[in-house]
């Protein structure tokens, strides 16, 4: 292969050793969270999972409510990726003051960055989190798949609306499973065949139907997926 050459290509190497280190070791998986279409709760879904990883380290249920940093996340602790674009996203709106790394503090330039990273990130309802703030947030974005592959952690990440910019996303990351989100009824079944065949998931994928609606017959031969 090619020579790197130290100190000037000290920023590859880094990028080397990192790319090498994803391929071969994983310190959990990667579950990618989109909806079929806006309003369907999967900012709410990916709270759900980081509540749920959280409970098995003892955080209280309501901690996204209270805990605003109060919890100190765990060595195996999952780290919630918003990658949706959207502010605040999945912090609510009065963690802004909560001091940590935020998108526009990482450097688009770098294809990776240090292991450290993940201790800088806020610690969002109990959950170590990479947000947007008042400066940006960050979607169809090459820091995305830096981050992704530069935290050494289970990772739930939050892609906003399933397209093809999402589906880019899942594929970059190796992600090892898609969680979609949409509306059990007639429209919800028929936007979910719609998409999925425009935009085939990369990766084995689960449908979710929003909280509080049943589903019908239709959404079972649409799903790509378990419901």
């Amino acid at each position: 292969g090619g020579q790197v050459r130290l100190p000037g290509d000290t920023a590859l190497l880094v990028s080397l050793i990192a790319e090498a280190s994803s391929r071969t070791c994983r310190s959990g998986a990667v579950w990618v969270v989109a909806g079929i279409a806006g309003g369907v709760g999967v900012t709410g879904v990916v709270r759900l999972l980081a509540r749920a990883r959280g409970r098995r380290r003892g955080v209280r249920g309501g901690a996204w409510r209270k805990g605003r940093g109060a919890h100190r996340a765990g060595e195996s602790d999952a780290v919630v990726v918003d990658a949706s674009g959207s502010v605040p996203g999945v912090a609510l709106a009065g963690d802004h003051d909560i001091p940590g790394v935020r998108w526009a503090d990482l450097d688009v330039s770098e294809d990776s960055y240090l292991p450290s990273l993940r201790e800088h990130l806020p610690v969002v309802g109990g959950v170590r989190a990479l947000v947007g703030d008042s400066r940006g947030g960050a979607a169809d974005d090459p820091r995305v798949v830096a981050a992704c592959r530069s935290l050494d952690a289970p990772l739930i990440v939050d892609v906003g609306r399933w397209d093809e910019r999402a589906a880019r996303c899942v594929s970059a990351i190796r992600a090892d499973a898609l969680v979609l989100v949409t509306h059990g009824n007639l429209e919800g079944a028929a936007a979910l065949s719609a998409i999925c065949a425009a935009v085939p998931p990369p990766c084995s994928a689960i449908t979710l139907v929003c909280a509080g609606e049943r589903w019908g017959a239709g959404l079972r031969e649409c799903a790509p997926g378990p419901i």
